[in-house]
């Protein structure tokens, strides 16, 4: 067996209430930065066709049920994408069997808005919330 075998590892990723899946290739000192990073640019292709103008992506360990978010192992909470971890660190032999959602979050943008600049025809009146 050679390196490259020993240092990868397929690893299963799921959409969330979907039958969207896809097997990657890892490397199993991928941080979860790194990791992040390779499957956001997946999630975006036509691999999960995920629209990057509306979606953030997590990335969740399946398996997580009665979680704090309720039932549903999809709501788990997600990994960290700033964590420097290594999946090798975090999850050890056990890797090549732990499988992920890919989860899309909606966001909005809202474009920054100077008040000052703005005539009275142009000020967005807001009703009280009662």
């Amino acid at each position: 067996m050679n390196n490259f075998e020993t240092e990868t590892v397929n690893i299963y990723f799921k959409q969330v209430y979907t039958c969207k899946t896809q097997t990657y290739c890892i490397n199993r000192d991928y941080t979860l930065v790194q990791l992040y990073d390779f499957i956001t640019a997946k999630a975006y292709s036509d691999d999960f066709g995920i629209d990057n103008n509306s979606y953030k992506i997590e990335i969740v360990e399946a398996g997580q049920f009665n979680n704090i978010n309720g039932r549903d192992a999809e709501l788990a909470p997600a990994l960290d994408p700033n964590a420097e971890i290594t999946l090798r660190e975090k999850y050890g032999d056990r890797i090549d069997r732990t499988v992920f959602y890919i989860r899309p979050k909606l966001f909005i943008n809202i474009p920054e808005i100077n008040y000052d600049e703005m005539t009275h025809d142009e000020m967005i009146v807001m009703a009280p919330r009662t």
